[in-house]
């Protein structure tokens, strides 16, 4: 957790084997290499590796961890610029830029072009491994706090955490108040979930079973837009925040100005598109302070 995967990288191939898009000239020309990929996959940080190898003061090197979600939206507005098929990049994009023109390519390619042109290949390391390391250090770089959810569907566990960055630096009242809560979290129901929309949870209970109305959360600020996997507590009416939030499945800006978004799913956003199809009555299992990749 999340989905590190430990199935083997692609190795650079024989030239004969894989067609090179590039040949040793226009190699030769480059003036950037873009890598961007899923900070959890191990083929993302083979592929990073090489490229910050390949490094001089022609060559600028930029490198883009994403969780899966965020990539696959990086993928997706690449499109309307390149008409990128998904199949072609599930992990990993590499940009090659020349002076002239942007080719895109796929780690196997890249792999393969960089062993050809310039005999560099991925070291004997446990990129498995290193892709956990990798998870852990882009967490603690986003400088905010971080939680996870587990959620149930009666005694079934619904796949991996849910990881949730809180909006510490812009919505710290938010956060403060979340984080008093969130142990109490622990067995709150799924109130409703709207397919394509969002999956709202209800109230934290008292001991005598009634909703827990207390303190009382203002609306603090509306900096950040609802997108897809973002955190927010829900009302009534402005200003009367208590314990029920919900988590978007799709960007909802009807929401914008209306509810706070105080958070964003870094990881775990499978098990929240599996709450749609759930049968049972689904709960929250297991809450706390993110602690790094178990």
């Amino acid at each position: 957790m999340p989905g590190i995967k430990t199935a083997s990288v692609p190795q650079p191939a024989a030239e004969s084997t894989v067609k090179l898009k590039i040949g040793k000239s226009e190699w030769d020309k480059a003036v950037q290499v873009q890598v961007t990929g899923d900070v959890a996959e191990p083929e993302f940080h083979q592929c990073r590796i090489v490229a910050e190898s390949l490094a001089t003061e022609q060559l600028k090197t930029i490198i883009t961890p994403l969780p899966a979600h965020l990539y696959k939206a990086y993928r997706q507005n690449l499109k309307k610029n390149y008409h990128v098929l998904d199949t072609l990049f599930p992990t990993t994009l590499i940009e090659f830029h020349t002076p002239t023109k942007t080719t895109l390519l796929t780690s196997l390619e890249f792999l393969s072009l960089a062993a050809v042109h310039t005999s560099a290949s991925p070291p004997p390391l446990d990129f498995s491994e290193i892709a956990k390391q990798q998870v852990e250090k882009y967490v603690k770089e986003l400088g905010n706090p971080v939680v996870y959810l587990t959620l149930a569907d009666g005694d079934e566990v619904l796949g991996e955490k849910i990881v949730i960055e809180l909006f510490a630096k812009t919505c710290p009242k938010s956060t403060e108040h979340f984080l008093k809560l969130l142990e109490r979290y622990v067995g709150v129901k799924l109130k409703r979930v709207v397919e394509g929309g969002w999956a709202e949870f209800g109230d934290i209970l008292d001991e005598s079973g009634h909703p827990v109305r207390e303190p009382i959360l203002e609306d603090e600020n509306f900096i950040h837009s609802h997108e897809a996997y973002t955190l927010s507590y829900i009302s009534p009416c402005a200003h009367q925040n208590t314990t029920p939030f919900f988590i978007t499945l799709a960007p909802v800006p009807t929401f914008d100005r209306r509810f706070v978004v105080f958070g964003r799913v870094l990881f775990g956003t499978g098990v929240c598109g599996r709450v749609q199809g759930a049968k049972g009555e689904v709960k929250i299992a297991e809450a706390g302070v993110w602690k790094g990749v178990g």
